[in-house]
């Protein structure tokens, strides 16, 4: 575009340079330097218009761009928002049985049916996870895109999303962690964990079905050892589930904006 309009510039140029050369000829002072003045204001004038078109037709590339990034972003989010929300609820489901399992520990307590206890053993054991799609923002984070969106809290909420992210698996990683440490040596001794087939997300695989052992439901909730893991995994369950639904609001607020910047993208 700019070059169309510089060589545009010439031919006036040209146009120009033979009325000077005429009036020098004809020794007109006054009017060689009207006419040498129009020319520098012309000139001024057409690369000024070639700049501000250009410009134009970089912002209208510029907004084309961030429509179709922010368009997978959104996609991107939408589904995540779907498979956060599942683990939401499995993360309740952690949170419920193992505050069940606390309130039933004591010192003379009495069991329950063998049914409600497998399903509050398999909520202590069970570790629910969040893995979201990041093509989408990683891309965004590793390239020069970012830098084509207009609304600095959106750009202020996509930078920010991994630390969120980072800070929710973090816990899972303790959670992890205390299980394999001290929740499952202590049920591998005290409990057989065949019977928490019954109630796994896993049956498709084909489960065999509870063991033959008997469990001595009285004697693990009388002992204060595993009152101490049950409680642990009670703090951390709750933990988990406040964050996951900080992670989801903090979704839902960019999902927001990003709704907004693409029913204006001309603003």
């Amino acid at each position: 575009m700019i070059l169309r309009f510089v060589r545009h510039d010439h031919q006036m140029i040209r146009f120009f340079r033979r009325i000077r050369l005429q009036l020098i000829n004809e020794n007109n002072t006054g009017n060689y330097l009207k006419y040498a003045i129009g020319e520098i204001v012309l000139v001024v004038i057409g690369i000024l218009i070639a700049l501000q078109i250009n410009n134009w037709n970089e912002n209208r590339k510029n907004s084309v761009a961030q429509i179709e990034m922010l368009s997978n972003l959104k996609e991107e989010f939408l589904k995540n928002q779907e498979t956060l929300n599942n683990e939401i609820s499995n993360h309740l489901f952690v949170a419920t049985q193992t505050r069940a399992l606390s309130e039933l520990i004591g010192p003379e307590a009495k069991g329950v049916k063998p049914s409600v206890f497998n399903a509050m053993i398999l909520g202590m054991c069970y570790l629910p996870q969040y893995y979201p799609s990041e093509g989408v923002i990683n891309s965004i984070m590793a390239s020069e895109q970012l830098s084509l969106i207009k609304n600095n809290e959106l750009k202020y909420l996509i930078t920010t999303w991994p630390g969120r992210y980072q800070a929710y698996s973090f816990n899972i990683k303790i959670n992890y962690d205390y299980y394999m440490n001290h929740i499952y040596r202590f049920l591998s001794k005290n409990y057989p964990l065949k019977n928490m087939e019954v109630y796994s997300v896993f049956t498709d695989i084909g489960d065999v079905g509870p063991s033959r052992f008997s469990v001595d439901q009285e004697t693990m909730i009388s002992n204060p050892e595993f009152e101490n893991h049950v409680e642990m995994r009670r703090l951390n369950a709750d933990v988990l589930l406040t964050s996951a639904k900080s992670l989801y609001e903090f979704q839902e607020q960019l999902l927001a904006i990003i709704e907004i910047e693409l029913s204006n993208p001309t603003k």
